[in-house]
């Protein structure tokens, strides 16, 4: 199995590479890298092995698909990050999706509701307009009402406590205040898109 030990001095990181409990090779650099996908020239391979180029290459493949591995899932956590936030301002502009509500019927502060999510939706998509905001929204609230009938159909049939659905989509909490519209309106909740309404004008 491969290893990577680093240990950090005032102004270097310097590593050890092991293959199993032999270590097979030293290198450092700067602290400040951002990224290291391949070997530095400063790298030193232990011992007489004919197969030094051949380990240098496998090195070389894991801390490059090592790095790749955090850059995905570093990308995966702000992308979730970012829709949490476009969620959040959904949810402070009740005129979107409080249907009893007054400001739901209101014509301006609708408009001004959806401007704001537009701004936000556009620093993904440039070209992103109303529509594109609608369609995004259905979409969340189309996979949040897969997974609350989920749960409703797990806890009528008479489960153990223990065995009733638990959400798996990560942002279901963030989605839950949609529940009070459930409470509220059941046949408007279970509807297949959100509705932008009559009087809902452009943007």
């Amino acid at each position: 199995s491969l290893a990577i030990l680093a240990m950090d001095d005032t102004r270097n990181t310097h590593v050890v590479i092991k293959v199993g409990n032999s270590a097979v090779a030293t290198m450092s650099y700067p602290k400040d890298t951002q990224e290291l996908t391949r070997l530095p020239d400063n790298a030193a391979f232990l011992g007489d092995n004919e197969d030094t180029k051949m380990l240098s290459q496998a090195v070389n493949f894991a801390m490059t698909s090592r790095q790749k591995s955090v850059n995905t899932a570093s990308r995966c956590q702000e992308r979730k990050k970012f829709w949490r936030e476009f969620i959040e301002l959904y949810r402070e502009h009740p005129s979107l999706w409080k249907v009893k509500s007054e400001a739901y019927k209101n014509r301006d502060i609708k408009n001004a509701g959806y401007a704001v999510l537009i701004e936000k939706m556009r620093i993904v998509d440039p070209k992103a307009n109303r529509r594109a905001v609608v369609k995004k929204i259905n979409s969340l609230r189309v996979t949040f009402r897969k997974e609350v009938r989920k749960m409703l159909i797990s806890e009528n049939s008479g489960a153990d406590i223990n065995d009733i659905h638990k959400p798996s989509l990560w942002y279901f909490d963030d989605l839950a205040f949609l529940l009070e519209e459930k409470q509220d309106d059941d046949d408007n909740f279970n509807g297949e898109e959100h509705k932008e309404g009559d009087n809902s004008g452009t943007v």
